[in-house]
């Protein structure tokens, strides 16, 4: 049997013949309206009135090497892709890191009862899959700025 109201809900059931009684109170009331969290963007003070997010699945639309004195290098995979195809590498893990995954794989191969020799590729592989993260948090983050400072300036123009 339940019952149920706006301060909580009181369960009562029957495990092998003993009735027990279970009282849940969560909230004293339920909000008509979502109740407003404070978020990153809140925080630090980002308008998000204008919206600026770049989309991580289309390519930059900034020049990489504008605001640097110097000559940035593009980022290439190491791995080609017949290596990674032979390997059986699943796409999602075909990325900077590639070749990373494949010592440590070829590793684990030789070592197979000790895997334990293979902590040095291992950590390799995933310093390599923190830093290509930390890069494009970067990249994301570079081009969301320079989105908002091109609002900000065609705002100043009109």
């Amino acid at each position: 049997m339940f019952k149920g109201d706006v301060l909580g809900i009181d369960i009562k059931e029957s495990i092998r013949g003993i009735d027990t009684k279970v009282s849940i109170l969560k909230c004293r009331y339920l909000p008509t309206q979502p109740i407003p969290v404070p978020g990153i963007d809140t925080l630090h003070g980002i308008d998000t009135s204008v919206n600026v997010t770049p989309d991580p699945e289309k390519p930059p639309k900034f020049d990489p090497h504008f605001g640097f004195d110097y000559m940035r290098k593009e980022r290439a995979i190491k791995a080609t892709a017949e290596e990674l195809q032979s390997a059986k590498v699943h796409p999602k893990d075909r990325d900077y890191c590639s070749d990373f995954l494949l010592k440590f794989r070829a590793c684990r191969k030789d070592n197979f009862p000790w895997v334990v020799k293979c902590e040095h590729e291992k950590h390799a592989y995933l310093h390599c899959q923190h830093e290509d993260f930390v890069l494009r948090m970067k990249e994301f983050e570079r081009e969301r700025r320079l989105l908002e400072r091109q609002k900000r300036k065609e705002a100043m123009a009109a």
